[in-house]
């Protein structure tokens, strides 16, 4: 008796079927060609694009940073020709000086000497002595201020009133200090302030009084700065004649002597 072939079972499929791998890779579509998005989203791609714009980016810059450099030259260049003429364009400070350098004569023949022409010489000095002098002139200004403002009012309310026909100004010379001391100004309805100078004094004009008190300050300034000996220091300003000449000496960070 022959047994009825089953063909459900597993393992009993006719061999003459074909395989279901060879069905799908019939069934399976033609690969489209790679465009743009698939060059993208490849993290090779992905990597090698970063490269590309990093140097694009980089050429770019460097490329306005030169342009923007070259613009900047020519600018400066037009600056510096308005201050051929300036005394700051024609001044160099100077630093570190020896002891033997450290005087208005001897710095203006060392660059004789080398054929640069000085127009002038500064060195700096130490000046602790003049402190307390200049501390009593600013005292005293301060007060004449306030005894101004007291009259005057700050801002002033008097439309007469010029701040520049007052200014105390003086070449050192008592007698033409004296002489160029305005008259007494006087605002209609309003009292002059006064002071007392001692405890047992009588009320002068303050004013007045503080006006004679910033002049014998001030005097006493400029005559200790006429008679006075200061130290010199390491320090100096020198100003040539020509603009050309102050360039020469220029170094990158200043010039030094050791």
């Amino acid at each position: 008796m022959t047994r009825p072939k089953n063909n459900i079972g597993i393992g009993d499929e006719d061999d003459d079927d074909p395989d279901w791998r060879t069905l799908l890779l019939q069934d399976k579509s033609p690969q489209k060609k790679p465009d743009w998005f698939d060059l993208v989203s490849d993290a090779n791609s992905y990597l090698s694009l970063h490269l590309v714009f990093t140097y694009l980016f980089t050429l770019l810059s460097l490329r306005f940073i030169y342009l923007n450099y070259k613009r900047f030259v020519k600018t400066r260049q037009l600056f510096s020709l308005e201050l051929v003429h300036s005394i700051a364009g024609r001044t160099v400070m100077v630093t570190g000086l020896p002891p033997h350098l450290r005087s208005e004569r001897a710095l203006a023949e060392h660059f004789e000497n080398m054929k640069l022409s000085v127009e002038s010489v500064s060195i700096c000095r130490e000046i602790s002595s003049l402190e307390h002098l200049i501390e009593a002139r600013t005292r005293a200004l301060l007060k004449l201020e306030e005894a101004w403002v007291q009259y005057v009012g700050n801002p002033s309310t008097v439309e007469t009133y010029d701040p520049s026909d007052h200014a105390i100004i003086g070449d050192g010379d008592p007698a033409s200090t004296e002489a160029q001391v305005p008259n007494r100004f006087v605002v209609p309805h309003h009292k002059r302030p006064t002071l007392r100078p001692g405890w047992f004094s009588g009320r002068v004009d303050a004013i007045e009084f503080l006006e004679k008190r910033f002049m014998e300050v001030d005097e006493a300034v400029k005559r200790h700065r006429r008679t006075g000996k200061f130290k010199p220091l390491d320090v100096g300003f020198i100003t040539f004649e020509k603009m050309s000449s102050a360039v020469r000496v220029i170094l990158p960070f200043g010039l030094k002597y050791d």
